[in-house]
């Protein structure tokens, strides 16, 4: 077995034994802005470096999903992420395209191991400001439609390459979990219709087939009521069970006595998402998983585990 995917499993059971996720006044956990680091890292490496010395975090701050920091930080990254889309302007949606729920970390394998949608924003209710604080996505069910919206806690106006990233990521996790797209009826953003034909171009293709409605009071996404009953490819009840107890702090009795349990049940699900892709192997999904090296073979082995389900399933 790889010491990356060790330290990815000790790293993980070590946040099983930490209570510290709790919100922190006046902070944001960088969980929530994960793929704009990556991005910043990526195309603005000196003022990634620069935005670490300021603020004195470490360079680990794109791997570490528990560490929070300040508002006034995430602002200045913000003010980075202006810049680069000055000369990009569509920087906001190619980075929630690397968006992943997994960089939530407990929070985000237990949202994502949910049913439906419906029961995905239930969890998120019942959990998100207890780490997140104001901070994050909700849900309102008006009339024949799901609102997905964001808010943010001390920031009443988004930028529109705030609104990009919010609206893209939201939307490129709940297309990763289950077949939305033709569900996506409107997408609302809080500034005006871009005069930029690349990236007007550019949303039009993101949020194929919705209306798009521009200098609106939020960042929303509206969706079919139907979208809220979909089954989520993810799905796995056993995973919830084990992360919902330990989350709620039922104890160190709920870790599963094979450490290996959390991981292999991410490894399952990707798996069980992907029988149809031809491209599947152990090398696929270390790269799915961002692991540098294949998966070992005791974890491969797993494979056979989900086949057999889904071929029950579907049969």
């Amino acid at each position: 077995m790889t010491s990356n995917l060790e330290a990815t499993k000790s790293r993980l059971f070590e946040k099983l034994e930490d209570t510290s996720l709790q919100a922190k006044e006046g902070c944001i956990p960088v969980a929530a802005v994960k793929p704009v680091l990556r991005y910043v890292f990526f195309h603005r490496p000196f003022q990634f470096e620069a935005f670490l010395s300021k603020w004195e975090l470490p360079r680990e701050i794109i791997s570490l999903g528990d560490l929070q920091v300040p508002h006034e930080a995430m602002t200045d990254l913000w003010r980075v992420m202006d810049e680069v889309a000055m000369r990009n302007p569509i920087a906001g949606f190619e980075a929630a395209h690397t968006f992943d729920y997994a960089d939530m970390g407990l929070l985000g394998l237990l949202f994502s191991s949910a049913e439906t949608p419906r029961e995905l924003m239930e969890l998120q209710d019942k959990y998100f400001s207890k780490y997140f604080g104001k901070t994050g996505v909700w849900w309102r069910e008006a009339k024949n439609a799901v609102e997905v919206f964001w808010a943010q806690e001390g920031q009443a106006h988004l930028s529109p390459v705030i609104s990009n990233y919010v609206m893209g990521a939201v939307f490129c996790g709940y297309r990763g979990l289950a077949n939305c797209d033709t569900l996506l009826l409107e997408v609302h953003f809080p500034y005006s219709k871009p005069s930029n034909e690349t990236l007007l171009t550019y949303i039009e293709d993101y949020f194929t087939g919705a209306d798009l409605h521009f200098s609106k009071k939020e960042a929303k996404l509206v969706f079919d009521p139907r979208f809220m009953d979909l089954k989520l490819r993810t799905f796995d009840p056993e995973l919830r069970v084990v992360l919902e107890r330990k989350i709620i702090g039922t104890g160190k009795s709920d870790i599963p006595s094979d450490p290996k349990d959390i991981f292999l049940s991410r490894v399952r699900a990707l798996i069980r998402s992907n029988l149809a892709n031809r491209e599947l192997s152990s090398k696929w999904v270390a790269r799915q998983l961002r692991f540098s090296r294949e998966l070992s073979t005791d974890i491969w082995q797993d494979r056979e585990q989900p086949t057999r389900l889904c071929a029950k399933k579907y049969s």
